[in-house]
């Protein structure tokens, strides 16, 4: 009998250390958590699990804050018969290189605020459909608009070149990932844009009909692995 009320008390004895020794646990972080937590502070939190697909914290997003714009530079014709920039800001769109080149493209067909600048086709034109071909190419369907004025300069074959070339050149110069870009017509392979130029083939910068490019801060994006102008 006197054995068993010694066990007995020997467990009770246990399990009161046990209970003392997760109290004095808790207290100890309570007391460590007040320190780093002062009162009218936010208390920390766990950082989320990262969203797949979601911006980083490079794009410099905040909710609540707007739209995100960014600055891209657009090619018109010169007083001089070349391609010259504009820089205009549009909506940033991350992580989706065909909806960019769209808003680009959108800007670009919407002509030039400089009045110095000339717009190179018909109003009412606009981009169909965009995809990519592999991982670097670009195909873009020009949708000729029908109004009448403007639209004659691309019907010379130089024109028609720069028609080319401010298409070519706005998304390559704007959109480093690409390097080419193939041009169609309302959604159709043609041999010619609008009866001169050779649309065939994709086509790289064409360097040869840039009269200028920006420098400093409004300077276009560099292509991976090329130092900014």
């Amino acid at each position: 009998m006197n054995g068993t009320t010694g066990r007995q008390r020997i467990k009770k004895d246990r399990w009161g250390r046990i209970i003392l020794l997760l109290g004095a646990l808790f207290l100890a972080a309570a007391v460590a958590a007040a320190v780093k937590w002062k009162p009218g502070e936010k208390p920390p939190l766990r950082p989320a699990a990262a969203v797949a697909g979601s911006p980083s914290s490079e794009v410099g997003v905040e909710p609540g804050s707007g739209e995100e714009r960014i600055k891209v530079t657009l090619f018109f014709e010169s007083a001089d018969a070349l391609l010259a920039p504009e820089v205009r800001e549009v909506p940033r769109v991350s992580f989706d290189t065909v909806a960019q080149a769209r808003g680009i493209l959108d800007a670009l067909f919407a002509g030039p605020r400089d009045p110095s600048l000339k717009i190179l086709w018909p109003p009412g034109t606009h981009a169909g459909p965009l995809f990519l071909l592999g991982k670097n190419e670009l195909v873009v369907s020009v949708e000729w608009g029908r109004g009448e004025g403007s639209g004659a300069r691309a019907e010379t074959i130089w024109g028609e070149y720069l028609a080319l070339g401010s298409i070519v050149d706005t998304l390559l110069v704007n959109l480093p990932e690409l390097s080419q870009v193939r041009v169609l017509v309302a959604g159709v392979e043609q041999e010619t844009l609008a009866g001169h130029v050779d649309i065939r083939r994709p086509y790289g910068r064409i360097e040869d009909l840039i009269e200028r490019l920006p420098v400093g801060e409004n300077a276009p994006p560099a292509p991976a692995g090329e130092a900014k102008m």
